[in-house]
């Protein structure tokens, strides 16, 4: 008798969370493509946003460390106030001297010196000669007020 009894309750329980979770699904609806693209898409929009607002707070720390390139030699092209023909310039000699970055000539001066230029470099060599003079006389002046 106590057996019957203690099948009864456990098959009450049951058909109560039967009947419980039949409230949160449609009757024999399978899971469609419909449900699932909008899962997906609730994925993307979600991540798409987290994307967005870890760039921007990024932005706003300025302690944070950065390595870019491109950015150090936009930067230092600014700085020297050279033209955008100018810093086009610099990327060819940079790209003819195989130089990891273009920023480097700004600090090795012997990647202008006229007998290593290319011919096809050798027809800017006035122009070359100005950047080189823009970049470097100020390190000359105080290099030569130094040895004397």
């Amino acid at each position: 008798m106590a057996e019957r009894f203690v099948t009864a309750v456990v098959w009450a329980e049951f058909d109560v969370l039967e009947s419980i979770s039949r409230g949160f699904r449609p009757e024999n609806k399978a899971l469609g493509m419909g449900d699932l693209a909008l899962v997906m898409l609730f994925i993307c929009v979600v991540s798409a946003i987290a994307w967005a607002v870890s760039r921007y707070l990024g932005r706003l720390d300025p302690q944070r460390p950065t390595h870019s390139p491109r950015a150090l030699f936009a930067e230092l092209a600014r700085a020297h106030a050279l033209s955008w023909s100018q810093r086009r310039l610099l990327r060819r000699l940079a790209g003819e001297r195989q130089l990891p970055t273009p920023a480097v000539l700004f600090l090795e001066p012997q990647h202008f010196e006229a007998s290593r230029l290319s011919k096809a470099l050798q027809t800017r060599r006035r122009e070359l000669t100005e950047i080189h003079q823009r970049l470097f006389a100020t390190a000359t002046t105080d290099a030569d007020r130094r040895n004397t």
